[in-house]
């Protein structure tokens, strides 16, 4: 049976979550990591699409991204995932399936549930136990948006970039404003993959 179309909405963000198959590990080193997040750059400018947070963990991934069309999003994420999918089956000598399944994804559709999303996919790391700060991981966009270090495709969404026209100030409000973590009533309300 085919599958159903995804709903996307042009310039509206969405969360999007990739899985390893049976969460399986598809970065083991830098490296890994790297050429996933070069490759991650390609895709956003081919597809137009803009990047506002990321987070990339053992066996999956966390994306903020803004599709200018419909079809942009899809456009993006089959690029990515079938460029990676050969890379990881070339340099480990492996075949069969790479990903767990299609990408899911939620719309975001309000104020307060974008800037929950960039704190859920940045707190990643720690919640996993592997940094005790966000800022002290380094495959994620937390140094970009809370402390200003440049980053060559991340761009803040315009609720975000709206906080302060001041950088500086803005990051010290994303730092003030972040947390050490997910509140349950937070979760229960991102957590939909």
């Amino acid at each position: 049976m085919p599958r159903g179309p995804r709903h996307i909405i042009a310039n509206v963000p969405v969360h999007i979550i990739h899985r390893g198959n049976n969460r399986q590990t598809i970065f083991h080193n830098a490296k890994d990591h790297a050429v996933y997040h070069k490759w991650l750059g390609e895709a956003l400018a081919e597809s137009k699409c803009t990047l506002h947070a990321f987070c990339l963990m053992p066996n999956h991934t966390h994306l903020l991204i803004t599709p200018p069309s419909k079809h942009a999003l899809a456009k993006c994420m089959k690029k990515l995932s079938q460029i990676y999918a050969m890379y990881y089956n070339r340099e480990y000598h492996r075949c069969g399936v790479f990903w767990e399944s299609r990408y899911k994804h939620k719309i975001i559709e309000d104020e307060q549930y974008l800037m929950t999303c960039y704190r859920y996919i940045e707190l990643n790391p720690v919640r996993a136990g592997m940094v005790s700060n966000p800022s002290h991981y380094r495959w994620s966009s937390h140094r970009f948006n809370a402390h200003n270090q440049s980053h060559p495709f991340v761009k803040p969404h315009p609720i975000f970039r709206d906080i302060d026209t001041d950088l500086d100030e803005r990051a010290l409000w994303y730092r003030q404003t972040f947390g050490d973590f997910i509140g349950p009533n937070e979760l229960e309300y991102i957590e939909i993959f």
